[in-house]
């Protein structure tokens, strides 16, 4: 009988030990995700600003090409123009 109540007794020990560490290891997951879920705000939040800037700079760019082709397009009918003057 008291090898029967030896052998629960370390049972019990063994199951609450078991019981902490799971406990433990809920609690680091727990801790983790709440670090995923905090990394995942920030990556949207940076996105954001990024996605921000490009369009910003996408305006931009595209106001300095057309501004480029204007001049471009400006000069080559000025030299047309000379080159037909001088024709004459």
């Amino acid at each position: 009988m008291s090898n029967i109540k030896k052998q629960l007794k370390a049972a019990i020990r063994i199951a609450k030990k078991a019981e902490i560490e799971a406990l433990i290891a809920a609690e680091r997951v727990q801790k983790a995700l709440s670090k995923i879920e905090k990394l995942k705000k920030e990556l949207k939040l940076q996105h954001e600003e990024l996605t921000k800037k490009i369009k910003k700079n996408k305006k931009n760019n595209d106001k300095k090409i057309k501004l480029f082709a204007k001049k471009r397009i400006k000069k080559a009918k000025n030299k047309k123009k000379n080159s037909n003057k001088k024709k004459k």
